[in-house]
């Protein structure tokens, strides 16, 4: 209940964010240059009194709208910024860092399900690994989660993590644009302020960048890491079992 009610949140507020950064480059697009000079003569308006008054109404009904909007562009958005990262940046980090792993561990790895046919051909099966990087990161976590609950959670968190800084990483990029636009066609009444925007929104998009990509990694390390201790528990229980056997075949003989 609580996973499903903080998923539910989670693309709630992305879709939210998408729809403030998409709304802000459409504005910036369209508003004219005299813009805020308009703005400051609206409340003096004769109809501005007529309207604050449907304001409050007109709010209360398109409210249920707004969140099941804001949900499915949530959704949506948390897909594409999945799909967009993952073939090219995360897919690249996974092999890099399997890469790594693979030479650290080619023993414990040659007794694996999964693994054990690249660790026995050492030259090919380092190409193999390298290749098929994605793939074999998806089936040891999928291991993972069928052996042990405790580990699987840390890779779970990161994953989860990951859910709302790539849709941040997309809505920064989108006001970066939007605000860009603003300032090259004067929309700003002060210009300092406009730069100073831009300036943290850029510097908040490349430490999100950042983020994501060190989240790639801890996300590769906590699949490698959870995987090895299964492998190693169960080469363990294995020999303790063929220890136990010789035992009492030879308990056996002396009888």
């Amino acid at each position: 209940m609580f996973k499903t009610t903080d998923l539910t949140l989670e693309l709630l507020i992305a879709g939210v964010l998408v729809l403030i950064s998409v709304s802000m480059l459409i504005l910036s697009l369209i508003l004219p240059p005299d813009w805020f000079a308009n703005l400051s003569q609206f409340p003096k308006d004769p109809n501005f009194d007529k309207i604050e008054k449907l304001i409050a109404p007109f709010l209360a009904v398109s409210l249920p709208l707004v969140i099941a909007v804001s949900y499915a562009v949530g959704l949506v958005s948390e897909s594409v910024a999945r799909e967009a990262l993952e073939y090219g940046w995360h897919n690249a980090v996974k092999r890099e860092s399997l890469t790594r792993y693979f030479k650290a561990n080619r023993d414990v790895l040659s007794k694996s399900p999964i693994l054990k046919k690249y660790a026995n051909q050492p030259a090919l099966g380092q190409e193999l690994v390298i290749r098929d990087a994605d793939v074999l990161i998806g089936e040891m976590r999928f291991y993972v989660m069928m052996k042990d609950d405790r580990l699987y959670k840390e890779v779970e968190l990161h994953l989860n993590q990951l859910r709302i800084i790539r849709v941040l990483l997309f809505v920064l990029l989108i006001g970066a644009l939007a605000m860009s636009i603003a300032l090259w066609r004067g929309l700003f009444s002060d210009r300092t302020l406009g730069w100073s925007l831009l300036i943290f929104t850029t510097l908040l998009l490349i430490a999100t960048a950042r983020a994501i990509h060190a989240r790639f990694h801890r996300y590769a390390r906590a699949v490698e890491r959870s995987y090895k201790a299964l492998i190693a528990d169960e080469i363990k229980s294995e020999e303790k079992q063929k220890v136990h056997e010789q035992e009492s075949w030879l308990q056996s003989l002396s009888e």
